[in-house]
């Protein structure tokens, strides 16, 4: 590992950007350069380093960005590939890695309850994917428990789809999924299709059969 890989990324922000006051020259004050979204093949290349686990990488390419253009910064964390429809935060999620989920929500302002393409958010694929420690870190402050998908899914639905049970039971004792929420408890909450939270559990299905 090389010792730009070593160095401990710090996440820049506009501080150095001097507003101009109602007594200084206009005319030598300084402007902002106008910022731009990263591009397709940047925000692939964040997507692959997050799912890989990479975060030395990851973070050698949100430096390479921010250092080679005018590119939002804010953007870098919360735009998803284009190919996948996930960020950053939702490919760390999926996969279970804690140091990266960590470092782009408190370091780059990544947003825990943005939406990918189906409506699900990093809690959702934490939950479906069966990451404990992803969603202990989420909740309870930093992510919507009650946050539904595309179809009406809780992440308490996509825990209860997998049969994961050690996750179905912190969601509930301790994440606030089973809490009261718009008049019904979230294991009550009914998808799309009229399904709750515990008429997914595998348990449940073949005891009924």
């Amino acid at each position: 590992m090389s010792d730009e890989e070593d160095d401990e990324f710090v996440y820049p922000t506009s501080a150095a950007f001097v507003y101009p006051t109602p007594d200084s020259n206009p005319e030598q004050a300084p402007s902002a350069p106008p910022q731009q979204h990263p591009s397709p093949a940047q925000l692939e290349s964040l997507y692959a380093a997050a799912s890989s686990g990479d975060l030395p990488l990851l973070k050698r390419l949100f430096r390479n960005a921010l250092d080679g253009g005018n590119v939002e910064p804010f953007s870098l964390s919360n735009d998803a590939s284009g190919r996948t429809g996930f960020t950053a935060l939702h490919a760390a999620a999926s996969r279970g890695y804690l140091d990266i989920v960590v470092w782009l929500v408190q370091e780059c302002g990544a947003m825990p309850d943005l939406e990918d393409k189906e409506g699900e958010t990093a809690l959702h694929k934490a939950a479906l994917n069966g990451h404990l420690q992803i969603i202990k870190y989420l909740l309870p402050g930093k992510a919507d428990v009650n946050a539904r998908d595309a179809d009406g899914w809780t992440a308490l639905h996509n825990a209860c789809s997998k049969g994961y049970l050690d996750i179905v039971r912190w969601l509930c004792e301790s994440g606030g999924a089973a809490d009261e929420f718009n008049g019904a408890r979230g294991v009550d909450v009914r998808s799309k299709g009229g399904w709750t939270p515990l008429s997914e559990l595998p348990e449940l299905n073949i005891k009924r059969a």
